[in-house]
């Protein structure tokens, strides 16, 4: 499938259904990992350009089905014929898709829950979709190392990003991989993993641009308990 096709596809569709019907389901479902992967990193990489003809609701409707658990199309970054490069880019451009796209359509204001659709894609991002930690240790991959490290980044530079939703998404990332590390890792990967957290979520709290209201989040975050 063609990029300009998937887009269009993804994007193109009446806000008031819910689920693609069986046609769709069999155009998407059938491509292979790598196909599938390319794509996906090229809408995050490309989203501060090609998805701005887009309402925030079609992002958030096409986003998700794109990302979200219950769905299959990300879920191929733990097929073990994806390449490792197809996988990092996929990671990586999740912070291109918060930089360009998200961070300039979610709510700014720091004490502010997530309301509309895109601010609540944006939030649950690593709680609700494929990508996570956990999702990484549970797989039968065999560059878990390399792709926690690279989501650790995402997190750390996604804290980086002058708006206040995208932080606390990022946040809210930061303490579910504290838990995911605790729970599912071991060794000095594990100790080296949660060491780093720590410091990014340490380093964030000391800022003076830091807003109270996200600071105590962080700090909780920290705990690995975060909602």
């Amino acid at each position: 499938m063609q990029y300009d096709e998937w887009i269009n596809a993804i994007f193109t569709w009446n806000t008031s259904d819910t689920e693609w019907d069986e046609e769709r389901n069999d155009q998407f479902f059938s491509l292979s990992s790598g196909n599938v992967l390319d794509l996906i990193a090229a809408t995050f990489t490309m989203a501060g350009k090609d998805l701005r003809p887009f309402s925030d609701e079609q992002i958030a409707l096409g986003l998700n089905s794109i990302t979200n658990e219950t769905e299959e199309l990300l879920y191929k970054i733990y097929d073990v014929g994806a390449k490792t490069s197809q996988r990092l880019a996929v990671i990586n451009g999740v912070y291109l898709l918060y930089r360009d796209c998200l961070a300039l359509r979610c709510g700014n204001e720091p004490e502010a829950e997530a309301e509309n659709p895109l601010d609540i894609y944006a939030y649950m991002f690593w709680d609700a979709s494929a990508l996570s930690i956990y999702g990484v240790l549970a797989s039968n991959v065999e560059d878990k190392e390399a792709l926690v490290d690279v989501i650790l980044d995402v997190l750390e530079n996604t804290l980086n990003i002058p708006n206040a939703m995208c932080q606390r998404a990022a946040i809210h990332g930061l303490g579910h991989s504290i838990f995911n590390v605790r729970t599912y890792s071991e060794g000095q990967s594990r100790t080296d993993w949660l060491q780093r957290i720590y410091e990014i979520i340490d380093g964030y709290c000391a800022l003076s641009t830091t807003h109270t209201s996200l600071k105590k989040y962080a700090r909780q975050a920290r705990t690995g308990m975060v909602n």
